[in-house]
């Protein structure tokens, strides 16, 4: 995993696992999602493309000073807020606001 600012964070398993996505890189914003493994301490890269379950989901767009939370019951990562342009500046009304990717297995 690269090293990043601003990304989000959302643990779950009783915190034996942790997503993370987005964020900023040496290169720009970032648009990937990656598990932490506590209990086997490495990094996976997930897809995070799969659209699954009742609530649908989507990829989430490259995002900085975004939040995120896993909705347990559909077991996808709701990604909120933050802003799709890598200087100060709000987010483009053609970014979405929030997106669901279905991560889980």
């Amino acid at each position: 995993m690269l090293a990043r600012a601003d990304h989000c964070a959302a643990a779950y398993d009783n915190l034996d696992t942790m997503l993370v996505h987005g964020g900023r890189g040496q290169a720009g914003l970032l648009e990937d999602l990656w598990s932490w493994d506590n209990l086997r301490s490495q990094w996976e890269q997930l897809d995070g493309a799969h659209s699954e379950g009742p609530a649908g989901g989507v990829r989430p767009v490259a995002r900085r000073g975004h939040a995120c939370a896993l909705l347990g019951a559909t077991r996808q990562l709701m990604v909120l807020g933050g802003r799709s342009a890598p200087a100060p500046a709000p987010a483009p009304a053609s970014a979405p606001a929030c997106a669901l990717a279905s991560v889980l297995h």
